[in-house]
Parts: structure tokens; C-alpha cells; sequence
């Protein structure tokens, strides 16, 4: 199985002005992004804010949380993600939650 990992920029993203909320934002982006490779179950949400766990949770993707912008740790883990990281910097427990 492979899995799809999408570094989301949704504001610069040319699909994002196409849909009423960033869940249908991001399933056009897969649509339009990996052809053949996968969707739902095979795709990772990578974001810092309830709103990209939330965007995870729509289209049945795994959610990672990256606790480096302005949303805290704790309203994070309220989120519930599927792993939720300080930082991208430790390498090894950014690749563990992306391909777990």
C-alpha cells in the first residue's frame, strides 16, 4: 500500500477557491494531485490547527499535528490526531508518524 502524505498550503493551493469548506478543498486537491495513488485511508493530512485535523477527519485520512504554529499543544491533543509532534525536526519521529 502506498501512502500519500500532503504538505498542505491551502491558501496558495489553485483549488482552494473552488470549495465551500477546506475538506472538499482538499479532496479536489487529491483528485487533481495523485491520480492513481491513493485517497481516504491512503492519505496524510500533515497541519497545525483542529481545522487541518478536522479537514483529515472528512475525507478519512490520517491526521498529523505539528504543534509550531500559533494553536497550542494542548488544543492539538483536544483535536485528537493521529500523532501529534512539537516539531518536523526530530526526523525519525516525524517519519514514524507519517508511515506508521
Amino acid at each position: 500500500m502506498r501512502r500519500v502524505t500532503l504538505l498542505l498550503a491551502l491558501a496558495a493551493a489553485p483549488w482552494a477557491a473552488a470549495a465551500d469548506d477546506m475538506g472538499s478543498s482538499v479532496s479536489i486537491g487529491i483528485e487533481r494531485t495523485t491520480g492513481d495513488y491513493g485517497q481516504g485511508a491512503d492519505t496524510t493530512i500533515i497541519g497545525d490547527t483542529p481545522k487541518d485535523i478536522a479537514c483529515a477527519r472528512a475525507i478519512g485520512a490520517r491526521a498529523v499535528a505539528v504543534a509550531t504554529g500559533s494553536v497550542s499543544r494542548d488544543t492539538l491533543l483536544h483535536s485528537e490526531p493521529d500523532a501529534l509532534l512539537d516539531s518536523l525536526e526530530d526526523h525519525e519521529a516525524a517519519f514514524r508518524a507519517l508511515f506508521p
